[in-house]
């Protein structure tokens, strides 16, 4: 849709808006597929190649990330090619896909949580998330992997804990089960007992 647009976002929550056909899906791809986001995420075309503009060979993204720790910012460029694979830079230097995941990663930016980012043909999938899910795809966004990992291990620790309290259960019926039987036959066994006294 754009032959060049730059687009300024603020630190909280952005939403884009517009009538139909102004290029609000163009921003949003752009966004997903220059942060290393797969197709799939955005609900549209599943090839790259697809996203660059009619009558082109190739297309560019770069996003600039705002870097609190070092102060220069992050600049990734993604050149999209018709009929090839990506090229990525890092901040000027050439590098790869899985190097700027790895950044995203590190940034807590998630394209494939609906919690984090919510392109337009995902609404739907997004208003049908079980509470679970939405527990937990906010889980990630808010707390990264780590509240996300320990949230499924404190899910792990109570299954176990419920699957040995019914083993615990279990052993008191039988404990109570034996106990009846030996209270059953007590008076054998002293009839027993007595025969062998004698």
């Amino acid at each position: 849709t754009y032959k060049e647009v730059e687009l300024y976002p603020g630190s909280r929550l952005n939403v884009i808006i517009g009538p139909n056909g102004s290029g609000k899906s163009s921003i949003v791809c752009a966004i997903c597929l220059g942060l290393a986001g797969h197709p799939r995420v955005i609900g549209r075309a599943g090839n790259i190649g697809d996203y660059v503009k009619t009558g082109h060979e190739k297309g560019m993204i770069e996003i600039k990330l705002f870097n609190a720790e070092k102060g220069s910012n992050w600049i990734i460029n993604r050149t999209l090619h018709m009929h090839s694979a990506s090229k990525w830079t890092l901040n000027g230097k050439q590098t790869t896909e899985a190097a700027i995941k790895e950044l995203m990663k590190k940034l807590h930016i998630q394209v494939d949580n609906l919690c984090q980012f919510l392109p337009q043909e995902k609404v739907a999938e997004f208003t049908n998330m079980s509470k679970c899910d939405l527990l937990e795809n906010t889980e990630k966004c808010i707390g990264g992997e780590d509240l996300y990992l320990l949230h499924k291990s404190l899910k792990t620790l109570g299954q176990e804990t419920r699957n040995l309290e019914v083993d615990l259960n279990e052993a008191l019926h039988q404990a109570a089960t034996c106990k009846q039987i030996l209270k059953h036959l007590e008076p054998d066994v002293q009839a027993i007992q007595g025969r062998k006294d004698l």
